[in-house]
């Protein structure tokens, strides 16, 4: 793989270009293609002259992070961190409290010292260099906006800092107010401004140093339900209309499935799985990602494999007897003990298709409206939850029949492990 300078487009350019394996070129064996499929700082150069062997460019990350670790004395807070984000991409962590998301980000930020490992930066090693150095920008979850001064003085304050001329400062306060919303807002002090403006002002103080890289720290965590929801639109829209490239860590999986290009999921310091949120909620790695994805999160049922037939997978679960699952596998698990998903959503009251059927009795129902869950018993100390439409629904000690089709059944092994299964029509 060769990377080009944006500059690159003559034949003469090159004869003394190199491979990665440190092989010079071979004159006047070279020809040159222009190519779409990448932006237009790249190019896709084909070996005309040299046999089979053909050199392509591909498109470099530009923030990587290589085999990141960070130890607290005795504690390893990050472990073995491997991550690409391409530019102009959005990319969210999201895990469970302590799983060392918010670490990676000050990681990256430059406020905390990794204890091995590599960050790159737009080709720039950055692993070592000081904050205020590395061109990123960080919004924070409590605003750290400064009480004293006005909402342009705070936009302004990190402009300042860098000499910048009156006249440029101006200019981008007041591009950054107009993309943000916040003109007539610029002569408030803070504790005249709503937690949502707050957050406006911080990211605004973000958006004027035109960063490399913008850096979330759970941003709207403080804000209420209804405020959360405009702040992602406008987020959003902000991304869209600058494409900066952004890093965003949540706790909250419906702002990661809405935001996100792509998800990365950390857990216990390691990334399960990075993926776009429809490859994390269709097709997750292991169980952990399943049961994370989704809300409500994926039922589990404890299952025993006894072998394979024409109809399906035969297993035995506790309270529950002997079933035969609609699916098939390669994976040679007979005897083994399995975990059977299948997200709330995808239960049906009614027959159809090839399922799996349980019978069940309601014991919660949350009725929400657009949907209803319900908590249903399907055997002693075994809940399975079913998510339905709006409407009339069956009432509590109600006996009913779940109905989990075939191709909604993921199983997972002993080692939390996805097994690839097909469902039998």
């Amino acid at each position: 793989m060769i990377l080009l300078p944006p500059s690159f487009g003559k034949t003469s350019d090159l004869f003394n270009l190199k491979n990665n394996c440190g092989v010079p070129a071979q004159q006047n064996a070279w020809r040159i293609r222009k190519s779409f499929e990448f932006p237009l700082q790249f190019r896709k150069i084909d070996r005309a002259l040299s046999g089979n062997n053909q050199i392509t460019l591909c498109r470099m990350a530009y923030l990587e992070i290589t085999q990141l670790d960070k130890h607290y004395d005795h504690f390893q807070a990050l472990k073995g961190i491997e991550l690409a984000v391409k530019k102009e991409e959005f990319i969210v962590f999201v895990g469970p409290s302590g799983c060392g998301k918010t670490t990676l980000l000050r990681t990256i930020s430059g406020l905390e010292t990794p204890t091995a490992g590599k960050i790159n930066l737009d080709g720039q090693d950055i692993t070592y260099v000081h904050p205020s150095k590395r061109n990123v920008a960080m919004v924070f979850q409590n605003y750290a906006l400064f009480p004293h001064l006005n909402v342009f003085e705070n936009i302004a304050f990190g402009l300042r800092l860098h000499r910048l001329s009156r006249q440029e400062i101006e200019q981008r306060v007041q591009r950054a107010a107009r993309l943000l919303h916040l003109e007539s807002l610029l002569t408030r002090k803070p504790k005249q401004l709503s937690g949502g403006q707050r957050q406006r002002v911080a990211i605004g103080r973000a958006i004027v140093k035109q960063p490399k890289l913008f850096l979330f720290d759970e941003p709207l965590s403080n804000l209420d339900a209804k405020l959360r929801v405009r702040m992602r639109v406008e987020l959003l829209n902000l991304h869209y209309e600058t494409r900066n490239t952004a890093v965003y860590v949540t706790h909250d999986q419906v702002e990661a499935m809405t935001m996100a290009d792509r998800i990365v999921i950390l857990n216990d310091g390691r990334i399960e799985q990075v993926g776009t949120p429809s490859e994390l909620y269709e097709r997750p790695t292991n169980k952990f990602v399943a049961g994370f994805i989704g809300s409500p999160q994926m039922n589990f049922l404890e299952l025993t494999i006894d072998g394979q037939k024409e109809n399906g997978l035969a297993c035995t679960a506790q309270g529950l007897g002997k079933l035969i699952l609609p699916t098939q596998t390669k994976e040679a698990i007979e005897g083994k003990k399995v975990t059977l998903g299948i997200r709330p959503e995808h239960v049906k009251l009614a027959p159809g298709g090839t399922n799996l059927r349980l019978p069940a009795v309601v014991n919660i129902v949350e009725n929400l409206g657009s949907e209803n869950c319900l908590h249903t018993e399907i055997a002693e100390n075994q809940l399975l939850v079913a998510k339905t439409p709006g409407g009339p629904a069956p009432e509590r000690n109600h006996r009913l029949e779940l109905f989990l089709p075939a191709e909604h059944l993921y199983l997972f092994d002993d080692q939390d492990k996805a097994i690839p299964v097909t469902p039998i029509a």
